[in-house]
């Protein structure tokens, strides 16, 4: 689906969907994977989801 490539493609898209969508744990999903800042762009209660937080983290380089 269009929403699917999108987020995949950028993350921060994110930002400019809806509410639903931006509580949606697989839309979310997706877009923390392609840029965990896109994690800002969450609903209040996928922020605080714990597999989305590890994605997050996992998907942010470290910096050596």
């Amino acid at each position: 689906d269009i929403v699917k490539l999108a987020v995949e493609q950028d993350g921060r898209v994110l930002r400019f969907l809806s509410d639903e969508l931006q509580n949606d744990p697989e839309i979310v999903l997706l877009a923390v994977q392609q840029n965990a800042q896109a994690i800002v762009f969450a609903s209040e209660h996928l922020k605080g989801d714990p597999n989305i937080q590890r994605t997050a983290r996992e998907s942010t380089p470290s910096s050596y």
